[in-house]
């Protein structure tokens, strides 16, 4: 699994209220165990990782999902702008980036839903969507500043 952290050539599937998302794995700097984050005492929106603090997020919050899921696992993101936790329901596993994208439904793109990269028809019979989890981030972290 580290050897593949980090590489755009896979995308992680994860289950989130029975729709199917696919991320890629370049901006993911690990993947721990929900349990393992170390909630920091200064605020619920924090959390301690490697000595210092960093923001946490759900991903069911992040596309304003209500999950009633326990959130068993967690994201490290990171790029030059970012870092932060995400913690998601379940992990459903890795997939190669070997096929081509599925037609982008229009209706997505009508809606504006830009952190939507492609779709792919995975081996299950099921379309999953790939998220720029970067986008995500970006996008919920704007929205919320502005309601301040």
């Amino acid at each position: 699994m580290e050897e593949i952290i980090g590489n755009n050539d896979y995308l992680i599937e994860i289950e989130c209220g029975h729709i199917h998302l696919l991320f890629p794995l370049d901006n993911i700097k690990t993947i721990i165990s929900g349990k393992d984050v170390q909630k920091s005492q200064i605020n619920e929106t924090t959390a301690i990782y490697q000595g210092r603090e960093v923001v946490v997020y759900s991903l069911s919050m992040l596309l304003e999902k209500n999950s009633t899921a326990y959130e068993k696992y967690a994201f490290v993101v990171e790029n030059e702008d970012i870092e932060a936790i995400v913690y998601v329901d379940e992990v459903k596993g890795i997939h190669p980036l070997k096929s081509k994208p599925y037609p982008f439904p229009n209706c997505l793109k009508q809606l504006g839903v830009d952190y939507i990269i492609n779709c792919y028809m995975l081996e299950e019979g099921y379309l999953a969507f790939e998220i720029d989890f970067i986008k995500l981030l970006t996008r919920f972290y704007k929205k919320n500043i502005r309601r301040k």
